[in-house]
């Protein structure tokens, strides 16, 4: 968990907190017993945003799988196993979604064709 936390000065009592504040709000809302999962299809913006002048420019949102990488080596850093386990079976139901998803798209592939068998 040290790892993550960092002092702002070597006598100093501040202590900050080494994540990005989108990824960050996951692991605070699960902490406070929210279910974070699923998270969004279209992922979750990253970082802070860059603010020139009046306008606020906000930065891509990472993929639901960068997302998951991101949250799942924070939570690991913070010592979270419970939120760790839970990170990787979604990992494992993506990853069956998208399976599934893949078998479906072959099958509709395939559906305007007729198989010959030649003897």
């Amino acid at each position: 968990m040290l790892g993550a936390l960092h002092s702002t000065h070597a006598n100093s009592d501040d202590t900050y907190i080494r994540a990005d504040p989108n990824i960050f709000r996951l692991i605070h809302a699960h902490l406070q017993g929210y279910d974070i999962f699923p998270l969004p299809p279209q992922g979750i913006p990253f970082g802070r945003g860059i603010t020139s002048g009046i306008s606020t420019y906000r930065l891509p949102s990472l993929s639901k799988e960068a997302t998951l990488k991101n949250l799942l080596r924070d939570a690991s850093e913070f010592g979270l196993k419970n939120l760790v386990g839970k990170i990787e079976q979604e990992i494992v139901n993506q990853a069956g979604v998208a399976k599934a998803q893949a078998v479906e798209d072959d099958h509709e592939a395939m559906k305007g064709f007729v198989i010959l068998d030649s003897v």
